[in-house]
């Protein structure tokens, strides 16, 4: 099949979605169908086209388009889009993840009618969607799509509260990656080594994280901890970290990529995922595959990530008392770090992994391209 993927993001920008993005285009090259990844072009160091990992990768600032909605603006990323389509003649188009410039998606069907598939990668704001407005990109996407994908079944439950008539055309097909190339070292808490991989937002909760670090640091002293990502949030808390007193043992790395991200997880004692919603949560399996358990809020998809009292432990969202005691319950208790952790790798290995979500795409791909075909 030929699969056109039309993303906002795509690596090297971004991480959680798009890194998703980029595997499953890898993946279904590995499949040998021919995929065109068409995105949104963010730096003049970045090539108009290029392949990455066997993946055509072609580029357009569709943002600047959207950002300043000119008329020349818009007529050159339609105009872009269309022939790319023209010249490409896709099987299905996979809206990857739905963004402002998914309209230049659907003022373009006549130029390659063939179905459309989007998928959702988090719990909808309900400013932006309840009620549905005429015209948005939510509009368009539950209402036009042929197929809504979810990641996660507290994602797909959020769609059917926004349009309940979509519930026939959903399906949740949970976020995969590959078995990570290096081993996963032995869990140590010699000393406690804790980790936060998340944008520095005010929804993913840091400030819980730095409030349940400095309880754990009044009880294990040596304990440290690492921040990996970057935002807006990130100078107020830097200065959480100073008024808790805890700033000495808390780095913060700014953003890492995903490879980077998985060694320090390899040098952590656990995760900690302290989000106020989180539609999957991608870095809690990222710490499965490498044998690390998870101490993450009991929200969204979290709760199908991580198996409470088998892989991680679960705690009430924004409760950093509560998230502050779970963690210590594991750190104290080392053989039982380690038994959620091989437990955390085994749950992945069986539900979590890349060919499980490739196929699950490719099987519906061709669903839709066969009934279009007959149709």
């Amino acid at each position: 099949m030929r699969l056109l993927l039309f993303s906002s993001h795509f690596p090297p920008y971004g991480s959680g979605g798009p890194t998703v993005i980029d595997r499953l285009a890898r993946g279904l090259a590995g499949q040998g169908h021919e995929v065109l990844v068409a995105t949104s072009k963010h730096s003049v160091d970045l090539p108009d086209q290029e392949v990455r990992h066997g993946v055509e990768v072609r580029r357009f600032p569709f943002w600047e388009a959207v950002a300043r909605p000119t008329p020349a603006a818009m007529a050159a990323g339609l105009r872009w889009l269309a022939d790319h389509k023209r010249s490409f003649r896709p099987d299905v188009v996979h809206l990857c993840m739905l963004s402002p410039i998914d309209l230049f998606h659907w003022q373009t069907l006549t130029a390659a009618p063939v179905p459309t598939v989007v998928t959702f990668h988090g719990e909808l704001e309900p400013s932006m969607c309840r009620p549905l407005r005429p015209g948005t990109v939510f509009d368009h996407a539950l209402r036009r799509a042929d197929a809504l994908v979810a990641c996660s079944h507290a994602v797909q439950a959020d769609l059917h509260q926004v349009l309940p008539e979509a519930i026939g055309r959903s399906l949740v097909i949970p976020n995969g990656m590959e078995p990570p190339q290096r081993q996963a070292p032995p869990i140590s808490v010699s000393p406690p080594e804790l980790l936060c991989v998340a944008r520095l937002v005010e929804g993913k909760g840091i400030d819980i994280a730095l409030r349940a670090f400095a309880e754990i640091r009044a009880a294990l002293p040596d304990a440290r901890l690492t921040i990996a990502g970057d935002g807006s949030d990130r100078a107020r808390l830097e200065q959480l970290a100073e008024q808790l007193g805890v700033s000495p043992s808390v780095r913060f790395l700014g953003w890492k990529r995903s490879e980077r991200c998985l060694e320090l997880l390899g040098a952590s004692s656990l995760l900690l995922v302290s989000s106020l919603s989180e539609g999957f949560g991608l870095t809690a399996l990222e710490a499965a595959w490498m044998r690390r358990p998870v101490v993450a809020s009991r929200t969204g998809g979290l709760v199908e990530v991580v198996e409470h009292g088998v892989t991680g432990l679960l705690v009430t969202p924004g409760d950093a008392g509560e998230m502050a005691a779970a963690a210590l319950e594991l750190l104290q208790d080392l053989p039982r770090c380690r038994s959620f952790g091989d437990a955390a790798q085994q749950r992945a290995r069986e539900r979590f992994g890349l060919a499980r979500q490739v196929e699950a795409y490719a099987t519906l791909f061709r669903r839709l391209a066969s009934s279009e075909a007959s149709g």
